[in-house]
């Protein structure tokens, strides 16, 4: 199940740019900064574009379902933040390169109503369309290659039929149905007295499941 969920899995483009080596001191601070400054490295912001559409249909098989379906993103101030998804949405956020690298990520979200209240059938049609496009900012206003996941490819669908076999696992894993979502990560780790940034790492599930969805 768990290999179905991963949405995003092997990437196969990737930027030139896609490693920074910054040296640190021997107390693990960046040379000159103090710990709680953004670290002075080439990339400095991942460039995000969140799309996400649903037909008329398919809102009212959302209907049929759920009690809310929700887009749930990751802002420009890297936090999580949840709106209402009526069909259409399109949000364009820049998130700073921190110490710790950083992270974007994007679901749409089903709250589900009561197992018993639900008609399953065959399963209910919920495909909803997504794309995830970003890009990496350098210091010298430069800006990589955009690469574009998409459910048009496959690149960024979860399950777009919910079936009652998934009711359960996805209320307990994600706090709903989950028709898409994505995740992307470059993170900062100390090696020999150097910050590495490696990425992109793309874990759609184990991220989403860590920030389930809790109706608070």
């Amino acid at each position: 199940m768990f290999a179905a969920l991963m949405v995003c899995g092997l990437m196969t483009t990737s930027c030139s740019k896609e490693e920074t080596v910054i040296p640190i001191d021997n107390q693990g601070q960046n040379q000159g900064q103090k710990e709680d400054e953004t670290p002075s490295i080439d990339a400095v912001s991942l460039q995000v574009k969140y799309e996400a559409q649903a037909s008329q249909a398919v809102i009212e098989n959302y209907n049929l379902v759920g009690t809310a379906v929700l887009v749930r993103y990751i802002d420009s101030d890297g936090k999580i933040k949840s709106e209402p998804f009526t069909g259409k949405f399109t949000k364009e956020v820049t998130i700073p390169f921190t110490k710790n690298g950083v992270e974007a990520a994007f679901q749409v979200l089903l709250v589900l109503k009561n197992k018993e209240e639900i008609e399953f059938g065959e399963g209910v049609n919920v495909a909803t369309e997504m794309n995830f496009t970003w890009a990496v900012n350098y210091s010298d206003k430069s800006q990589s290659e955009a690469i574009v996941f998409s459910t048009n490819n496959g690149s960024g669908n979860a399950h777009p039929n919910l079936i009652e076999s998934y009711y359960d696992i996805y209320v307990s894993h994600f706090g709903g149905f989950v028709p898409t979502m994505v995740h992307l990560g470059y993170y900062a780790e100390e090696v020999e007295n150097h910050i590495k940034i490696d990425g992109p790492r793309l874990l759609a599930a184990s991220f989403w499941r860590e920030h389930a969805y809790t109706g608070q």
